[in-house]
C-alpha cells in the first residue's frame, strides 16, 4: 500500500481529479445503487433482480472503491476504473436505453475522460513516482 497515500487530502488532486472522482461516485449511484433500490422495492423480473444484486452491485462497489483511490493519486486506480468505463459502454449498448442507463452512462464516460486528462496524468504519475 502506498503510505504517502494515506496522507493526502482530495484538496492535493488536481480539480479535474476530484471532478472525475465525483462522476464516478455519480455513475455508482446512478447506475447501482438506485436500479438496485428500485429491484429491491418493486422487483418484477427475478433473473434481472439476481443480475442486479450479482453483477451490478459488486461492479457499483469497485467503481466507488477505486474512485476514493484515484482521487488519492493510486494509479492502478485509473485503469480499473477504466475497465468500469467499457463494462459500462457493453452494459448499455446491450440494455434499453432508460434515463438511468444514459445518465449513468454519460457519468462514467465523463469520469474517465478526466481522469486520462494531462494533469490527472501529471498528478498520478507524481504520486506513483513518490510511492
Amino acid at each position: 500500500m502506498d503510505h504517502l497515500a494515506e496522507h493526502r487530502t482530495v484538496g492535493d488532486a488536481p480539480a479535474v481529479l476530484r471532478a472525475s472522482t465525483y462522476f464516478w461516485l455519480a455513475s455508482a449511484l446512478v447506475s447501482g445503487v438506485v436500479p438496485a433500490i428500485v429491484m429491491a422495492v418493486w422487483p418484477t423480473d427475478s433473473d434481472l433482480f439476481a443480475v442486479t444484486m450479482g453483477l451490478v452491485l459488486p461492479v457499483t462497489v469497485l467503481q466507488s472503491w477505486a474512485a476514493f483511490r484515484l482521487l488519492r493519486g493510486e494509479h492502478w486506480a485509473r485503469f480499473v476504473l477504466s475497465i468500469v468505463a467499457i463494462l459500462s459502454l457493453a452494459g448499455a449498448l446491450s440494455a434499453v436505453p432508460t434515463p438511468l442507463v444514459v445518465i449513468g452512462l454519460v457519468l462514467s464516460i465523463a469520469g474517465a475522460v478526466l481522469m486520462w486528462m494531462p494533469a490527472s496524468r501529471t498528478y498520478l504519475r507524481r504520486s506513483s513516482a513518490a510511492g
